[in-house]
Order: C-alpha cells, then structure tokens, then sequence
C-alpha cells in the first residue's frame, strides 16, 4: 500500500534466515498472518548464502 502511494511499481518480498522461519513462522500464528496478507516471502541459509525456500505468491487457506 505504501508503495502505491508512492507510485512505487515493485513487489517487496520478505527476506528471513531459514532458522527463523522454522522456529516462528510455522507456527500457527506466524502462518496465518503471513497468508493473510499475502507476504512474498523466501528464506536463506545464512551460511551457504543461498536461497532455501521461496514463496513468491501465497494463497489464503
């Protein structure tokens, strides 16, 4: 929304280490928010410096 405002054409992603994401995000409150708003999220291991999980486009359950 903040970027329409701003006439700002891009689609912002959510960047997590792979640790946090398996520690708060598969919980059921983490979860639910994340489709809920329709978060474009993708994970990285921060060691190997690569991408682990990428999640570009969420559905609503």
């Amino acid at each position: 929304m903040a970027l329409d405002h701003l006439g700002i054409n891009r689609i912002p992603y959510l960047a997590i280490p792979e640790t946090i994401y398996t520690n708060f995000f598969t919980q059921p409150f983490f979860r639910d928010s994340l489709s809920l708003h329709r978060v474009n999220l993708f994970t990285i291991d921060i060691f190997q410096q690569e991408i682990v999980r990428w999640d570009p486009n969420p559905t609503l359950p």
